[in-house]
């Protein structure tokens, strides 16, 4: 689900960062994305949602308050009913309010986009990483880890760790070695996205690596004691993977 309308983080590979950012969405409106969900899927004979993630359009710790109303609905058994544990909260690293997510909702789980295993390599991806850099970043990561560990030695995955994949940029054998040094010990799951093409790829000369460089990438990793998935891509023919939500201005206007 989306948080936001566009976003502010401007993160290079991601269509919705060129938008900017239009406005943020009230807890009622983000509650509203599951509801029409559940009754589309359930008006076509299958089961509704027992899972839902915030990756859709905007940083959602940058509208902390309406993010965290909806989580409270969202797992409350008089409304939607979720487990804590179905609900995952995405972000780019809001550091301070990555901590209060942990003290307020210890059970969500949480998936940080990282992309860049060195401050100076994030800086050129993650521009928001210039306010909170990647040192203050692990702190709160750590705190997070530390507040749930038991939850996560219980988990076969651990905490999630984005990692979108750009050819020639962040896919190198020695950025494989930075990044396994960077997350070594910590009990987290590496996932590994292909770079969806979409408008950055004309702005920054972004592209796909192969997926031979991928599977290498995710196997040096691996070797060097990290846990790996590699995406496997959904909604590229409409414009819906990640990285690929975006609005013209026009239709944000209109």
């Amino acid at each position: 689900v989306s948080s936001q309308i566009g976003c502010a983080m401007g993160c290079q590979f991601c269509a919705t960062g060129t938008m900017g950012l239009h406005g943020d969405l009230a807890a009622s409106e983000i509650l509203e994305q599951v509801a029409l969900l559940t009754r589309h899927e359930c008006s076509q004979g299958r089961p509704a949602p027992r899972n839902i993630v915030f990756m859709g359009m905007g940083e959602p710790l940058a509208n902390y308050d309406a993010v965290s109303e909806a989580v409270e609905k969202l797992c409350d058994p008089f409304h939607f009913a979720f487990r804590r544990r179905g609900v995952t909260v995405s972000t780019v690293g809001v550091a301070p309010s990555l901590k209060k997510l942990t003290r307020e909702h210890p059970d969500v789980r949480v998936a940080l986009s990282l992309h860049a295993p060195t401050q100076t390599l994030r800086e050129r991806i993650v521009p928001a990483s210039k306010r909170w850099p990647l040192d203050e970043l692990l702190e709160a990561l750590d705190d997070h880890l530390s507040a749930t560990e038991k939850r996560h030695k219980r988990s076969a995955s651990g905490l999630m760790i984005e990692y979108v994949l750009l050819k020639g940029v962040n896919d190198r054998d020695e950025d494989a070695d930075a990044l396994a040094a960077l997350l070594r010990g910590r009990n987290v799951m590496l996932n590994l996205i292909p770079y969806n093409p979409n408008v950055t790829a004309a702005l920054h000369g972004f592209e796909a690596p192969e997926e031979a460089t991928c599977r290498a990438f995710g196997k040096r990793v691996i070797n060097r004691g990290l846990r790996v998935r590699l995406r496997q891509e959904f909604g590229q023919d409409v414009s819906a993977a990640c990285g690929q939500l975006a609005l013209d201005i026009e239709d944000v206007a209109g």
